[in-house]
């Protein structure tokens, strides 16, 4: 079975090390698996070559300099974007 995952971003939190682990568990059970993010940021949590990473903007984390700002000031990240 194909199966994608999106979340905003794989960086610091709960919801996020959720996913990366349930997207592991799935490629271990043999079925082909994709992340999806909006953009990379530091701080990652690491995923296993059997899941594929796919960065949807990765210019939005380029626009921020990988800092926790989305965090913070959500609306930052629609400010860059409109620039």
């Amino acid at each position: 079975m194909k199966i994608l995952f999106y979340i905003n971003t794989i960086c610091h939190g709960g919801a996020e090390r959720v996913m990366v682990n349930l997207a592991e568990q799935c490629s271990s059970h043999g079925h082909e698996v994709a992340l999806a993010t909006s953009y990379k940021s530091q701080g990652e949590y690491e995923l296993s070559e059997n899941v594929k990473r796919i960065v949807i903007a990765p210019e939005i984390g380029e626009i921020l300099g990988n800092s926790d700002i989305h965090r913070k000031y959500p609306i930052a990240i629609k400010n860059a974007l409109l620039k």
